[in-house]
C-alpha cells in the first residue's frame, strides 16, 4: 500500500476486554483470603504491593498475577499460601484463557482504516500468552504486522520505529494508539512518535496509568478512529 500512516495500535483494553479478568480474579483471590479470616482491605493492600513491585520488573500477565497472589497470601501465612497455590493457578488461567471478544465496531473500524494506512499490532507481556490471545481473537489478518514486546518502554518503541524505516523527520505521521498512558502514550512520545489516547473500559492500576505526558488526542471510543484517520 502507498501513502497512508503507520498507525500502531495496543491489543489488550484497547481492542479487547483485558483488565475486566484481571479485577475478578483480584476479587476472589480476596474473598478467598477473607474466608481464612484476614481483614479484606488488607489483604486488597498487600496485594496490590506486591503487583506494584512485579509490574515495575516487567513481571505481567497472568503468570505475574499468580506469583503475587502466592506472595501475598504469604504474608499472612506461608503454609496457607502454598495450600492455596493450585487455587491461585486456577484463577490465574481463568485471566490467561479467557473470551477475547474484540470491542464494539473494531472489526468494521480496522477493515475501514486498513483501506487508508499500514496497521501493526503492537503488545506486551510474555510472548507465548499474548499471541495466544492475538490468535484467538481474529483480528490479526487485518493486521500488516504484530510485534509483541517483554515491555513497552522508549528503547523498544525505537527499535520499533527503525525496524519499520520510519525516519526522524517522519516519526511524527506514525501514531500509537492504545489505552495507556504509561505503556502507549509516554514512551512512544519519547522516540517522537504521536499518540492517540482511548481510555480503558475499567480502572487500570495505577502502574499503567502514572504519567504527565498527555497524548496528542484523545477518543471516547476505537470507533472514533476511523473518522479522523
Amino acid at each position: 500500500m502507498n501513502g497512508g500512516l503507520d498507525l500502531f495500535i495496543d491489543a489488550d483494553d484497547t481492542l479487547w476486554e483485558n483488565a475486566r479478568y484481571f479485577h475478578v480474579a483480584r476479587d476472589h483471590f480476596i474473598q478467598e483470603l477473607a474466608g481464612h479470616g484476614f481483614l479484606e482491605s488488607r489483604v486488597r493492600s498487600e496485594l496490590s504491593k506486591s503487583e506494584s513491585q512485579r509490574l515495575a520488573r516487567s513481571d505481567f500477565g497472568s503468570s505475574g498475577l499468580a506469583a503475587s497472589m502466592h506472595t501475598t497470601a504469604a504474608v499472612f501465612d506461608t503454609a496457607l499460601a502454598d495450600d492455596l497455590r493450585p487455587r491461585f493457578r486456577e484463577l490465574s488461567d481463568q485471566v490467561r484463557h479467557h473470551d477475547i471478544l474484540a470491542f464494539p465496531e473494531v472489526p468494521e473500524t480496522l477493515d475501514e482504516l486498513g483501506k487508508r494506512h499500514r496497521l501493526h499490532l503492537v503488545t506486551m507481556g510474555d510472548h507465548k500468552e499474548q499471541l495466544d490471545k492475538l490468535e484467538r481473537s481474529a483480528l490479526l489478518p487485518r493486521f500488516s504486522t504484530f510485534e509483541i514486546m517483554p515491555d513497552k518502554t522508549p528503547a523498544s518503541y525505537l527499535a520499533l520505529v527503525r525496524h519499520h524505516g520510519i525516519s526522524n523527520e517522519d516519526r511524527h505521521q506514525a501514531w500509537m494508539i492504545g489505552n495507556s498512558l504509561k505503556k502507549d502514550i509516554e514512551p512512544a512520545a519519547a522516540v517522537g512518535l504521536s499518540t492517540a489516547h482511548i481510555p480503558s473500559a475499567v480502572r487500570l492500576p495505577a502502574f499503567f496509568e502514572e504519567s504527565e505526558r498527555r497524548p496528542d488526542l484523545s477518543f471516547k471510543s476505537f470507533s472514533c478512529l476511523k473518522i479522523h484517520f
